[in-house]
Parts: structure tokens; sequence; C-alpha cells
């Protein structure tokens, strides 16, 4: 959550736009996720025939919430620099955001 948060700030509305329209031209039937066979048409496409096993892989580092589908949430985090997500001003950010009662906490 603190991921999809920080990458949800990250992106300019523009940039933000164009991952979008990448995402549409992978998830071609536009139900709004990305299916397995559609990851695997796109690595098919660009001649990076990957095994069973790496598809699944990939599929698994970046469903977060194990629906075995990946959601244009799920595609930002993918898509964002690791070292920009873990900023220590980024992670503040994200811990006032879900410490809603200021109490230094994030509680259940």
């Amino acid at each position: 959550m603190v991921y999809t948060y920080i990458a949800s700030q990250l992106y300019s509305n523009k940039d933000k736009e164009l991952l979008l329209k990448a995402f549409h031209e992978i998830d071609r039937d536009g139900d709004g996720v990305i299916e397995r066979d559609e990851l695997i048409r796109v690595f098919n496409d660009s001649h990076t025939n990957l095994q069973q096993d790496e598809v699944e892989r990939i599929l698994q580092l970046i469903d977060t919430n194990g629906s075995g589908r990946i959601d244009f949430t799920e595609f930002l985090v993918a898509a964002s620099n690791e070292e920009q997500l873990l900023k220590r001003k980024q992670l503040e950010n994200a811990f006032s955001y879900l410490d809603t009662d200021h109490s230094g906490y994030i509680t259940f």
C-alpha cells in the first residue's frame, strides 16, 4: 500500500497518461487488467520468449493483491524506480497520509 501511495504521487498527470497508454496497449481486451496471456503476448511480440515459470514469477512480483492479474495501480508501482519509492521524504509523506489521527502511529 505504501508503494502504491508513493507511486501515485511520483508521476505528473502527463507521465500517468503515458503509462496508462502503455498499460492499455498491453491490456488488449480492455477489461482494465493485464492477464497472464496478455503479458506473455507482450514478451513474445518483443521477441523475448520467456518460459512459463518466468512469466509466473514476473506476474507474482507485480500482482501485489494476489488477483492473478495486474491492475493499473500495480503497473504504476512496477514502473517506478525503487530508489524513488524509498526516499525518506516519500516514506514520511506516506506515513503522514496513513497516520490519520496524527498520533505518530499507524493503527488498525
